[in-house]
């Protein structure tokens, strides 16, 4: 995340629903907040087939009375250990299959954790021991491996497949085996992003020798890691791309993560607790490639979610609209969108006139242009007395008597592509803002809320303003017209538009 461009203030802006629920400002507030839930959980310890010594946290846990499953058998080169129990005691069908296992020795009290000080391992050493699970749940795991001898050398190796790829890891050869404090690398090693795709399918742990000349393993964890998030959707503005997503269950952080090409490989660019983020790393007319994986609270992290992409742009003029009684506007500087601190507000209102057109409208910065105007069926004007600190939103044109639609027709926009965010709210819930533009041959519809929140000094798309993309001018002398419909309240009405030309 970098810098915001200087040609443009972002103003914090929010989609409100539940799939686009974000904050475009310079410090996101949080959005919505990921849902707790308890991911399922087995824990290992092999040792001599008893039952363990070990209860509650290794690495990871849920409980200080964990169960451990206690799946080996001595002097045996192959068993199965059935019916294993995850960490809260509850019994599944999944089942572990160890081949080339017969050895079981200690730490010698080396070490305080009870699954940490004893092992299984190869002998004679020659070969690799398999851990192969059956019957978990279709979804995605992390799989902590604890893995070390009784001797500095005797460190643990380990192989998984993830994703296709042959992923080794193995624990240290140091001294520092010995140490209470768990750290990946030294005492135990960790593969996330395990999937189980299918219903049956079986996920293989291959030992292989360490350095001391043995296969070896001391303790296993696996925990279900959350849920590819959902939803993913962008919001593409000037030099900026809003992302945001669904919250999953299950989910303390989110990985943003993004490409400039379809399908990857793709970078994590931010790790949010929030259900969406800004990327201001963005160089306008490129399309950007996003997805999200969602990580627990341990820090494993999920599969990735669907593609979204978006593309920023920059702003080659921009229109602004005060609908008021008429009069100079007393709106300067931004509102969803703008250019600079005293962009100029053009104020086309004419109160108790049915028809009226505006001409020579200017731009942000004052230039007079060939654009007009036309507004019918606007006759009325209103205040939402002070219950919004915008001086543009505090007032709004309407039709009065309700019966019927207003129409705006904008006329002489240079040719190009344009995006609509248009303002609207009456002075009571319910007197919410319906407007509807034809975008690329198909009508749009849209609405501003009749919740209370239409008071909020923060600006969120479908609560205050409603946003029409890539609206298009082919042809020089081309129209293009906004229609405005009654609301619930049972009135057509508008506060202000902005027309940004990409």
């Amino acid at each position: 995340m970098l810098h915001i461009p200087t040609t443009f203030n972002p103003i914090p802006i929010m989609k409100k629903s539940a799939v686009f629920s974000l904050l475009a400002a310079l410090a996101l507030a949080c959005l919505g907040a990921p849902q707790a839930r308890s991911a399922t959980l087995w824990d290992f310890d092999f040792r001599d087939g008893t039952t363990s010594g070990k209860t509650g946290f290794a690495v990871i846990g849920q409980a200080v009375n964990d169960f451990w499953n206690s799946p080996g058998v001595p002097f045996s080169y192959g068993y199965v250990a059935s019916s294993l129990q995850s960490a809260d005691g509850t019994t599944t069908s999944v089942s572990v299959g160890v081949t080339n296992a017969p050895g079981n020795w200690s730490n010698g009290g080396l070490v305080t954790d009870v699954m940490y000080n004893s092992y299984q391992y190869l002998y004679p050493s020659s070969g690799n021991m398999t851990l192969t699970f059956h019957d978990l749940p279709v979804g995605s795991y992390t799989f902590y491996v604890y893995g070390h001898g009784n001797a500095d050398q005797h460190n643990g190796v380990y192989t998984m497949d993830i994703g296709g790829t042959s992923v080794t890891n193995s624990t240290t050869t140091s001294s520092s085996w010995t140490n209470s404090v768990w750290a990946e690398g030294t005492q135990y090693v960790r593969f996330q992003g395990v999937t189980v795709a299918s219903a049956g399918d079986t996920v293989t742990l291959t030992v292989l020798p360490g350095s001391g000349g043995y296969p070896l393993i001391n303790g296993l964890q696996i925990i279900s890691t959350p849920d590819a998030p959902t939803d993913v959707v962008t919001f593409s503005g000037v030099s900026q791309v809003l992302v945001g997503w669904d919250s999953v269950s299950g989910a303390s952080t989110y990985n943003l993560k993004r490409s400039t090409s379809s399908g990857g490989p793709y970078t994590t660019i931010t790790n949010v607790s929030t259900t969406g983020d800004l990327d201001l790393d963005v160089t306008n007319g490129i399309t950007y490639y996003y997805v999200v994986s969602a990580l627990d609270s341990f820090g494993d992290e999920g599969p990735d979610s669907a593609e979204a992409s978006g593309t920023p742009y920059a702003i080659t003029a921009l229109w602004d609209f005060d609908f008021r009684d008429g009069t100079t506007s007393g709106k300067t500087g931004h509102a969803v969108v703008g250019l600079a601190t005293n962009d100029f507000w053009n104020s086309p209102g004419v109160p108790f006139s049915y028809g009226y057109v505006t001409s020579s409208l200017e731009t942000s910065d004052g230039t007079t242009t060939s654009v007009s105007v036309g507004v019918t069926n606007a006759p009325g004007n209103w205040s939402n007395g002070g219950a919004v600190s915008d001086v543009m939103y505090n007032s709004y044109q309407y039709l009065y008597p309700s019966s019927g639609n207003m129409t705006l027709t904008f006329h002489d926009l240079p040719v190009g592509t344009y995006d609509f965010y248009v303002y609207g709210h009456g002075n009571a819930d319910e007197h919410n803002g319906v407007y509807q533009m034809d975008i690329g041959g198909s009508p749009q519809t849209l609405s501003t809320t009749t919740d209370s929140d239409w008071t909020s000094s923060t600006w969120m798309e479908g609560v205050q303003f409603v946003q029409f993309q890539n609206v298009t001018v082919a042809s020089s002398g081309d129209t293009v017209t906004l229609t405005v419909l009654p609301g619930s309240g049972g009135y057509p009405l508008i506060n202000g538009l902005q027309i940004v030309q990409h």
